[in-house]
């Protein structure tokens, strides 16, 4: 009968961790994985039958913990185009980060493959929209549905794009962010 190891997942989980930030995606290895955690391959596949199930999950972890962080800034009082900045650089971080964690050596589109599977791309979009409402109740404003979901799928894609093409120009993609963000808050809505 094989022996049941306390905490397995989240051992697991940890390790998958510090492995992918170390190595990158595409060099870790499940084998690798399993012996950081302290548990064997095959404990190692019946949590996870893949690598790629295993990143997924990682990445899914990972997003929690932003979207607390986000949520943090959502609740705060401060000014709503504040918080719509520090909303903005809090998500650009976390993307910034999750390239310079070696996980770059999937390409940016792999990468927004999976935050899409996971629900991220929905959460973030969800968040900016609320973002955009609030503004513009606080400002006595209107927008649309429809155009407060373009604007925040062109703000999600600004970000991903910005990181992408200008990688070396953090705060100027950040001030870019925040223009788009203030002009489209300043275009009359039909």
């Amino acid at each position: 009968m094989p022996k049941k190891i306390k905490n397995a997942e989240s051992k697991i989980m940890d390790s998958a961790e510090i492995i992918f930030r170390e190595n990158g995606y595409v060099k870790s290895d499940m084998k690798e994985i399993a012996k950081y955690s302290g548990v064997a391959v095959g404990t190692l596949y019946n949590y996870w039958p893949s690598k790629k199930m295993l990143f997924c999950d990682f990445s899914k972890e990972y997003w929690k913990r932003v979207f607390k962080k986000t949520d943090e800034i959502m609740k705060s009082g401060v000014n709503p185009r504040l918080k719509s900045m520090l909303f903005i650089k809090n998500i650009y971080d976390h993307f910034e980060e999750q390239l310079n964690m070696k996980i770059g050596e999937i390409d940016l589109e792999a990468m927004a493959f999976l935050v899409s599977m996971n629900g991220v791309w929905e959460e973030i979009q969800l968040r900016i929209e609320m973002l955009m409402k609030e503004i513009m109740k606080d400002e006595s404003k209107s927008m649309d549905n429809q155009a407060s979901k373009r604007v925040a799928r062109l703000i999600s894609l600004s970000i991903i794009s910005c990181i992408r093409d200008f990688p070396d120009d953090k705060e100027r993609n950040l001030r870019f962010i925040n223009n788009v963000i203030n002009g489209a808050l300043e275009q009359p809505q039909k």
